[in-house]
């Protein structure tokens, strides 16, 4: 039988046409796994979702595909597929909500992303499977980089590659991220971004301490403007001038400071916005609201309780109730402190 092959086809895809019109479910599968072994992401891609077309009920086609979108983003820098590969393993975990592995590697996804919401799952993988594997401790340490603990997150990180053969992404994307601690501590700059760009901390050391500059002595407008730009997620070195901020004579630039504040995520800025749930200003309490909920600290929940019996606008009694919401959802990562998890997952120095 004569082979048609088709090159730079979907994205750097070679195509064995004529060959896979016999395919199966599983051939695509087995093929796909090769692939991704071989570091072919776009064509393992391919054959893994050929093989959910044909049948997805196959047990770990979802996984698979989605540790190759996560290889890829790895690899290749390619971090628009970290959403896909989220969501397959959403899919893997509503196929069996027992897969440990799946869990873990949405929790890696999740940090990835700057999700919070990535501890639960490192937690639920260790619970299914004591032997937490490499992508929890990935994950733990990128949580612990973004908190600025960094001892706590070389642990981790040393952990994770001692659990990887060479030659996979994971373990160059770890090595990576250790060799990174030192000059991230000197920055001191606790932000998701820093996982994805390796060449840009100093740049953003600088563009940050001229944005610091700004919002002290700019125009009203500039002030605005610098207290938008600052909202990094993680980014501790603004945390202080944003704080100070919410003071500014000019209420957009305050209403500004408390939104960056909310991006930003740090639970240390719930004690200066919860100052402000009773300002006068209801487009200004919104945004404090509204950025309490963001950073998702159990410290301002009752505060926020109270505020719901004495909200006489409608509109605000409703932005209460979902920032409660969140901080209900986001309690249990705010409760697991850096020192309880190296407990937990064992995790000593070498």
């Amino acid at each position: 039988m004569s082979l048609l092959l088709l090159s730079g086809i979907g994205g750097g895809r070679t195509v064995f046409a004529q060959e896979e019109d016999s395919f199966s479910a599983h051939d695509f599968l087995q093929r796909g796994m090769r692939r991704r072994m071989r570091g072919e992401y776009p064509d393992a891609i391919y054959d893994l979702t050929e093989a959910l077309r044909l049948d997805d009920s196959i047990p770990g086609l979802y996984m698979a595909r989605g540790m190759a979108y996560l290889d890829r983003a790895m690899k290749e820098g390619r971090w628009e597929t970290l959403m896909r590969a989220e969501e397959d393993f959403d899919r893997a975990i509503y196929a069996d909500v027992n897969n440990g592995r799946a869990y873990a590697l949405r929790g890696f996804v999740r940090a990835l992303r700057g999700n919070q919401r990535g501890l639960p799952d490192i937690r639920q993988a260790q619970q299914i499977d004591s032997s937490l594997p490499p992508e929890g401790f990935a994950a733990l340490g990128l949580y612990a980089m973004d908190a600025g603990a960094w001892d706590q997150a070389k642990l981790f990180l040393e952990k994770g590659i001692s659990l990887v053969a060479p030659g996979f992404p994971i373990r160059a994307y770890m090595i990576k991220k250790a060799k990174d601690l030192k000059e991230l501590s000197k920055q001191n700059i606790r932000t998701s971004t820093s996982r994805r760009s390796d060449g840009r901390i100093v740049e953003e050391g600088e563009s940050i301490q001229a944005l610091l500059l700004q919002l002290q002595d700019g125009t009203p407008e500039q002030r605005e403007d610098a207290a938008k730009q600052l909202a990094i997620p993680g980014n501790e070195r603004a945390l202080q001038a944003l704080i100070d901020a919410l003071r500014d004579p000019v209420l957009r630039v305050r209403a500004q400071a408390a939104d960056s504040l909310g991006k930003i995520g740090m639970p240390r800025a719930s004690k200066a916005l919860l100052a402000y749930l009773d300002a006068q200003d209801r487009r200004f309490r919104g945004v404090v609201i509204r950025a309490l909920g963001e950073i998702g600290s159990e410290r301002a929940k009752k505060p926020l309780e109270k505020r719901l019996s004495s909200e006489t606008e409608k509109a605000l009694r409703e932005e209460i109730r979902v920032a409660l919401k969140k901080i209900d959802e986001a309690a249990f990562t705010m409760k697991m402190d850096l020192e309880y998890m190296l407990e937990e997952f064992q995790v000593t120095p070498q």
